[in-house]
C-alpha cells in the first residue's frame, strides 16, 4: 500500500466451466466502520467493475455473472484505498453451498490502513529528531 497508494490482491486461476458445472465466486469482507469501494479488474476481458461493500459487511460476487462466458480461465485483481479480506470460492455452478475449495488471500492482517494526522506529524518529528541525534 505504501508504494502504490492502494491495496491490491489478485487470484491467478479462476476457472469457469459450465459443462463441468463449476464456477468461482469471490467474497469481499469489509471489516471497517465505513463503506469501502473496490475495483474488480479482469484485464484480458477488459472488465472493470466498481464494488461497494457496506461497513462491517461482506459481498459475494459470482464470477460467471460478471464474466458471462461458459468456459473461461484467467486471473482477477481487486483493489481499493482500504484493505479487504478476500475469499475465493470454487463451487458448483448452480449451488454455492456445494463448495470444492475456499482460499483466503493472506495480505490482510488487521493492520491500520491509515495513521491519524496528529500521529503522522508526531512520527515525522520523531524521525527528524532521531536523524539529528545519530
Amino acid at each position: 500500500m505504501k508504494h502504490f497508494g492502494l491495496w491490491i490482491d489478485g487470484y491467478p486461476a479462476i476457472n469457469i466451466n459450465k459443462d463441468k458445472k463449476t464456477t468461482y465466486s469471490i467474497i469481499i469482507v469489509n471489516p471497517y466502520k465505513n463503506q469501502s469501494s473496490f475495483t474488480l479488474e479482469i484485464s484480458d476481458l477488459n472488465i472493470k467493475k466498481i464494488v461497494k461493500v457496506p461497513a462491517f459487511s461482506a459481498k459475494k460476487l459470482n464470477m460467471f455473472e460478471i464474466i458471462k462466458k461458459n468456459n473461461w480461465t484467467g486471473q482477477l485483481y481487486l483493489y481499493g484505498k482500504r484493505r479487504a479480506i478476500l475469499y475465493v470460492v470454487n463451487h458448483a455452478f448452480d449451488d454455492f453451498n456445494s463448495i470444492s475449495t475456499i482460499e483466503h488471500s493472506d495480505p490482510f492482517r488487521a493492520e491500520l490502513t491509515y495513521v491519524p494526522r496528529f500521529q503522522h506529524l508526531r512520527n515525522k518529528i520523531h524521525k527528524k529528531i532521531k536523524m539529528l541525534l545519530s
